[in-house]
């Protein structure tokens, strides 16, 4: 593909991801206007409203060309729209470990940073923390090296096969395979993460090789296919029928 085709194909996606961004705040409109929501439809909003979000802040990373930057918030895009997804399916206990699971994470990781911190907490302090981590233990049953809050599928790519098979065709599968596992070099810091920056030497930017570009491409394709693949779920989940509308942005190209 020559540069130039590529810049329109960029141009491209970048219609696309704007389109579906609007078409997204308008079902989470109607959702709203039509029912109050309960945990699991308010699961899917807010996730909703957090991947329009992320969106933006591809848009605006792709001014800068930033892929890398671009690839690793498609990374967390592909993980929120499979965990929304799975809870649709998934018993109340599996909703509880969800809601619960950071506390008790995060209390992990506060345990080994306490040894290299000079501010030590207060008895009080520490037994408001107790508090907090017990009650998470209590609801999430898990032990304290769990890696992950599901215990029925553990892995994103196992949550991702049961919304499969609950609704088929639903791209997530896919999804976990291209876009989330595809920014593993841009979030654990590989060979592959820096590489492009050999050239940034002297000057402090990523030269804009042809190469460069139709990674900017591929990052934005990302873009557009999460939020496409969570507009075909919440349109089909939810019995919208108007998957006609999502097709049309998809098929958008670039202007003359």
């Amino acid at each position: 593909m020559s540069s130039e085709a590529t810049a329109k194909a960029i141009q491209a996606e970048l219609i696309r991801i704007d389109g579906l961004r609007g078409l997204l705040f308008a079902r989470h409109r109607e959702v709203l206007a039509s029912s109050a929501p309960d945990e699991r439809l308010l699961i899917l909003l807010a996730t909703l409203l957090k991947l329009r979000k992320q969106a933006r802040a591809c848009l605006l990373l792709a001014q800068e060309f930033m892929v890398e930057e671009i690839l690793a918030t498609t990374r967390t895009m592909a993980e929120v729209i499979v965990n929304a997804a799975f809870l649709q399916f998934a018993d109340g206990e599996e909703l509880v470990r969800f809601h619960h699971f950071d506390t008790q994470s995060l209390y992990r990781h506060s345990e080994k940073l306490n040894p290299i911190t000079s501010r030590e907490l207060t008895v009080e302090q520490e037994a408001e923390l107790q508090g907090f981590v017990a009650e998470a233990r209590s609801l999430t049953q898990l032990t304290d090296k769990a890696q992950s809050w599901s215990r029925t599928h553990p892995t994103l790519i196992s949550r991702a096969d049961c919304v499969e098979g609950k609704m088929a065709d639903s791209f997530m599968p896919a999804l976990v395979l291209t876009a989330y596992s595809w920014a593993h070099r841009a979030v654990h810091g590989t060979g592959d993460a820096i590489r492009p920056f050999y050239g940034a030497l002297g000057s402090g930017e990523v030269p804009l090789s042809a190469e460069r570009l139709e990674e900017v491409r591929i990052a934005l394709s990302f873009v557009t296919f999460c939020l496409e693949t969570y507009a075909f779920f919440i349109d089909r989940f939810l019995h919208q029928d108007r998957q006609v509308e999502i097709l049309a942005i998809s098929k958008q190209i670039a202007l003359e």
